[in-house]
């Protein structure tokens, strides 16, 4: 096997740990840890060097800090967590202007299909189990749906 081919899969293989750390922490302690953004941020470098990246570093850039800004702005108004501001910002930052739009797509499809189980859960499982005293979540843990879409930039960048 050639290097850069294993520094390739090395590489996809720390970026898809990141996206699973946020995703499993988002679902299970509603917080995504500023340290898996922080990485992905160290790591993004790393797409030029092996020759990634659909779009030059500073398109990323752009993509990433409009989507942030966006982000950022619904967090302010309580409408979206701010681990998932800065996971959403960075995933954008890695899509940059090839891949935004789909990177965006699949969050959101994502997103509307947790949302969809989130509503659909009481329809199921009161039947069984009988009402659930206490057992309305009010938060979606949308960094599940941003990790899916970054993994779906990340399956872009491998070819997939």
């Amino acid at each position: 096997m050639n290097p850069i081919d294993d520094l390739q899969l090395a590489y996809a293989l720390a970026v898809t740990i990141c996206l699973g750390i946020a995703a499993v922490r988002d679902l299970t302690e509603r917080r995504i840890p500023n340290a898996v953004p922080a990485a992905l941020l160290i790591l993004y470098p790393g797409v030029f060097a092996l020759g990634l990246g659909a779009s030059p570093w500073w398109g990323g850039l752009a993509v990433g800090s409009a989507v942030f800004a966006v982000a950022a702005a619904l967090f302010a108004g309580n409408i979206l967590g701010g681990g998932d501001a800065k996971l959403l910002g960075v995933v954008a930052l890695w899509a940059g202007p090839a891949w935004a739009l789909e990177a965006l797509l699949v969050t959101g499809l994502l997103g509307g299909v947790a949302a969809m189980a989130r509503l659909l859960r009481p329809l199921l499982l009161t039947p069984v189990l009988g009402p659930q005293p206490g057992a309305r979540e009010t938060s979606l843990p949308y960094g599940v749906a941003i990790a899916g879409g970054g993994l779906w930039v990340a399956g872009r960048m491998a070819g997939l």
